[in-house]
């Protein structure tokens, strides 16, 4: 037949719909600043705090097993500078995602999934007391895709409600310094070879 009939009998969703409903992995890389601010309590009364900067370094996986469901493992490797002194804390986090499409190639999805998370005090002899703590996560990413996917803005929202503590303080710290945390991040990721990204931005 002539090429313009064969041409005719796939039409451009189907070959849309086809990629979306193969399993897909992506991986990226991304490396964050971020400021922060720390806060002084001596068993002399004295009280204060100070604010500073870290840096981090991000590994992410994710694996979309479904049109609209994916599962992501992150695993961050933070430094944070404090009186002279490079601390290194990590954290872990799995969720389940789901993906909204309202259209303009952003995207919407929520989270819920677990996370750990190393938590330090400085003692006055300048060394870190860590402890890890862990409890369910949940999260909002808005997604744009710029220029032919290459690029993508992603701002990120994120909480975590510690529950438990591990190789460290009672659980009485869970309601202090351990309450709850969160996240606001802004990220710049493009597109290197599939599945890989690297990715840069800041959070608070």
């Amino acid at each position: 037949p002539p090429l313009r009939e064969i041409a005719s009998e796939t039409q451009p969703s189907d070959l849309k719909m086809s990629v979306q409903e193969s399993p897909k992995v992506n991986l990226a890389v991304t490396g964050l600043f971020f400021p922060y601010t720390y806060k002084i309590n001596q068993s002399s009364g004295i009280k204060g705090d100070s604010r500073a900067a870290a840096t981090s370094l991000d590994f992410f996986g994710e694996w979309v097993f479904r049109p609209k469901l994916s599962v992501a493992a992150t695993l961050e490797n933070s430094i944070f500078r404090l009186d002279g002194k490079n601390i290194k804390a990590q954290a872990f986090s799995v969720t389940l995602n789901y993906f909204f499409l309202p259209g303009w190639a952003l995207s919407i999805v929520p989270s819920l999934g677990f996370e750990g998370r190393e938590v330090f005090e400085l003692n006055v002899g300048g060394d870190a007391t860590k402890w890890l703590a862990s409890g369910p996560a949940f999260g909002l990413i808005l997604k744009k895709e710029i220029e032919r996917d290459d690029w993508q803005v992603a701002l990120k929202v994120n909480g975590f409600i510690p529950i438990r503590i591990s190789n460290g303080p009672t659980d009485s710290r869970l309601g202090t310094g351990t309450s709850g945390k969160g996240r606001i991040a802004l990220e710049v990721m493009r597109r290197i070879t599939p599945p890989w990204g690297l990715g840069l931005g800041s959070f608070y």
